[in-house]
């Protein structure tokens, strides 16, 4: 299994801005792209769990409309990403989650559930500004 140092030094190999979030009993870190753009923090909840979570949140300026909520919700499932909306009645935030196991984790893994992860958030950005 990798170490959380690993990851570390891999993100830290490409180039990207990370920060360490202090003051929780776990692992968490910001990873935003070297051009900028949003950030990705990865977490593992707990010292003896073995997965990751790679996730970002998304605040949304207004609730969106129903069609658009449904556009977003219908792409996100095609890029195989968890996501939801709080709260469930009238949404204000949207998040987007990938589930990673470290056992046999490679750095073009992570590389790809980043991408994957911002993706999802820049294309759901992208059906909100439509709204």
């Amino acid at each position: 299994m990798i170490s959380d140092q690993d990851i570390i030094d891999w993100i830290s190999e490409l180039g990207m801005k990370i920060e360490k979030v202090s003051g929780n009993n776990f692992f968490q870190i910001n990873v935003t792209p070297p051009i900028g753009g949003p950030s990705v923090t990865i977490i593992r909840p707990k010292s003896n769990d073995k997965y990751y979570i790679f996730t970002i949140i998304i605040n949304l300026d207004k609730e969106p409309n129903r069609n658009i909520i449904r556009s977003i919700a219908m792409d996100l499932m095609r890029m195989n990403v968890e996501f939801f909306f709080t709260p469930e009645d009238k949404p204000i935030n949207l998040h987007i989650a990938k589930l990673l196991f470290g056992e046999g984790l490679n750095r073009n893994d992570l590389l790809n559930t980043l991408t994957l992860v911002k993706n999802a958030a820049y294309l759901s950005i992208t059906w909100l500004q439509e709204s």
